[in-house]
Parts: C-alpha cells; sequence; structure tokens
C-alpha cells in the first residue's frame, strides 16, 4: 500500500513522461495504459511494471 501523496507522485510523473513519448510518437495500448495504472495506484513495483512491459513486447 502507497500513500496518497506517493500515488499523486506517481499519476504525475507517468503522466509527464508518456505525454513526452506521445509527442515522439509513441503509441500507448491499452494493456500497457492498465499496467501504468496499477503502478501508479501502488499494485505494482517499478521493477514488477518493467517485468510485465517485458512481456508484452513482440519477442526477437
Amino acid at each position: 500500500m502507497i500513500s496518497i501523496a506517493e500515488r499523486k507522485r506517481r499519476h504525475k510523473q507517468l503522466a509527464y513522461a508518456m505525454g513526452s513519448c506521445e509527442m515522439e510518437g509513441c503509441i500507448f495500448t491499452d494493456e500497457t495504459k492498465k499496467l501504468y495504472e496499477r503502478y501508479a495506484n501502488g499494485e505494482l513495483s517499478l521493477k514488477e511494471l518493467g517485468n510485465e512491459i517485458d512481456k508484452t513486447l513482440p519477442k526477437k
């Protein structure tokens, strides 16, 4: 469980990062947005978020 302040901080940072990336042409899938939301709400750690994002990437 994370504090309300931490949750707000994470939401703000994600909004900034996603907006910046979208300006460069990145497109976020609904699945990715849901994962980011889970991270912002404290359901996933940053490491867990990275692991989950990795699972969504195409295999080489």
